[in-house]
């Protein structure tokens, strides 16, 4: 009988005082990984790197949703476009009474071809907003999400302390207006915005108006671009710039690409308007009218092909020796990958962990050898 009653004590479960999303003080947590992100859910709150965090989703192949999910029918599937989901959401968007943080997930093969402005929320450093695509290789893939507008501006950011990150947006030019990949403006002081492991690329079809990949416009903003690739920009005869800085507080480029940029000769790689705000360390600049236009805060540990640009230099040479091929695994078809470990770019950058750059664009570990690779790819 004792025998019975011991096991009958063992098989009765044991409540412990607290939340009922806990367990003996241990929350009950769940985890996906999502664009490889992973994302857990504790007591019903959505959870990313630990944050209390709002979750949506875009997916181009929904019929339409409140974006909870990532569906792609009924009532809680994901949103069609990214322009659907900053519409419906910012009206709650509140991130800071609210003490959270928000996260949308995109995905779909079909092209994204509206214009998102991300405005009129609620943020500050510790309750952010971050766009999520799903990019995986650093190497446009079109069936992966795709924000591609034609003749205007793919995304504004607009609103304070916004993150993006692998997002693939493709400026298509055709002629009737100035073209732009992301724009960065209406900016409060101090703010920090973030790009990162995102491919910008051209679709030129002869327009005469100016295109920018990347363009920041306001004196406000600190902007910090990582692990970037900007490529293929071309008109016959307008402005091209691979990025513009008009005016900003500090703008700074860290393992990045910017490559193909003609507009006969006024292709910039990089433009600035303002003195002494922009830096680019650890990043690969050639194969434009013009590599570095302005004057810049620190130009150091760069590749580029334009004589006497910054200090450390790597020399890409205008290709007049093969260097562009040595270089990278396949620069002519979007593959910006370290070639071998005779490439110029292999262990020449310098250590950027302070500043936050710790793995590349597709997420391996900086660095792989004695010091970090230039460009987005580290070889492994």
């Amino acid at each position: 009988m004792a025998h019975r009653l011991i096991l009958l004590i063992l098989l009765i479960p044991v409540f412990c005082h607290g939340a009922i999303d806990t367990w003996c003080g241990r929350p009950i947590t769940t985890e996906t990984t999502i664009n490889g992100t992973t994302l857990g859910s504790i007591g019903g709150v959505d959870v990313a790197s630990g944050d209390n965090t709002v979750t949506r989703y875009v997916n181009t192949a929904s019929s339409g949703g409140d974006g909870t999910t990532n569906l792609t029918s009924g009532a809680t599937a994901a949103y069609t476009t990214l322009a659907a989901w900053e519409t419906a959401e910012d009206d709650t968007g509140d991130l800071v009474s609210t003490d959270k943080n928000h996260v949308v997930y995109c995905s779909g093969t079909a092209d994204d071809a509206t214009t998102v402005a991300i405005l009129g929320w609620t943020t500050d450093a510790t309750h952010t907003i971050t766009v999520i695509g799903n990019i995986t290789t650093g190497i446009f893939d079109s069936n992966k999400y795709t924000l591609n507008v034609s003749d205007g501006t793919c995304i504004q950011v607009r609103e304070n302390y916004v993150n993006l990150e692998k997002l693939q947006i493709v400026i298509t030019a055709t002629g009737g207006s100035d073209t732009y990949g992301v724009v960065i403006f209406d900016q409060d002081a101090g703010n920090v915005i973030n790009v990162d492991k995102c491919v910008i690329k051209g679709v030129d079809s002869g327009t005469t108006h100016s295109i920018i990949g990347l363009r920041v416009d306001d004196s406000d903003t600190i902007v910090t671009v990582k692990n970037t690739i900007i490529y293929d920009l071309s008109s016959p005869t307008s402005y091209i710039h691979g990025a513009y800085v008009n005016t900003a507080s500090s703008v700074a480029f860290y393992n990045c690409v910017i490559s193909d940029i003609s507009a006969g000769t006024t292709g910039r790689g990089i433009r600035t308007i303002v003195d002494s705000v922009v830096t680019f360390k650890n990043s690969a600049v050639f194969n434009t009218d013009d590599d570095f236009v302005g004057t810049f805060a620190a130009i150091d540990y760069c590749a580029n092909d334009d004589d006497g640009d910054g200090t450390n230099r790597q020399d890409l040479n205008e290709n007049a020796s093969g260097e562009w091929t040595a270089a990278f695994t396949a620069y002519g078809s979007g593959d910006f990958s370290v070639k071998d470990a005779s490439s110029l770019l292999y262990n020449n950058g310098t250590d950027l962990s302070g500043v936050g750059v710790t793995d590349d664009i597709i997420g391996t570990a900086r660095p792989q050898n004695s010091t970090y690779d230039i460009g987005a790819f580290e070889d492994e």
